[in-house]
């Protein structure tokens, strides 16, 4: 498989990862990853409720913007790859739930 077979499976929201000698394909699912970057602001701002206004402006996102993309289900995954850097959180746990959450 080239890097443009896994581009492009990315693009679908697929990601590809090596597990015991065969490939696993895991689809990703939106709710999911913005469940858990509600979880991460909800800690850290000490809010019950997290609207998609707030989700939009940690990923740095506009919330219209933010609007459209939750509507076709798009990962941002340049946004929540600078969001996990800057708050030192495990991508894998933000897109698939795998442990551990933080990184050392």
């Amino acid at each position: 498989m080239t890097i443009c077979h896994i581009f492009n499976l990315l693009s679908k929201n697929l990601l590809l990862y090596h597990q015991t000698n065969y490939l696993r394909i895991t689809m990703i699912d939106f709710n999911d990853v913005m469940q858990r970057i509600k979880k991460i602001l909800s800690i850290q701002t000490k809010k019950e409720k997290i609207l998609d206004k707030d989700i939009a402006l940690a990923l740095g996102l506009d919330p219209q913007y933010y609007a459209v993309i939750k509507k076709r289900k798009k990962i941002p995954f340049e946004s929540i790859a600078h969001f996990s850097h800057s708050h030192k959180l495990n991508m894998n746990w933000i897109l698939l739930a795998q442990k551990p959450q933080y990184l050392t």
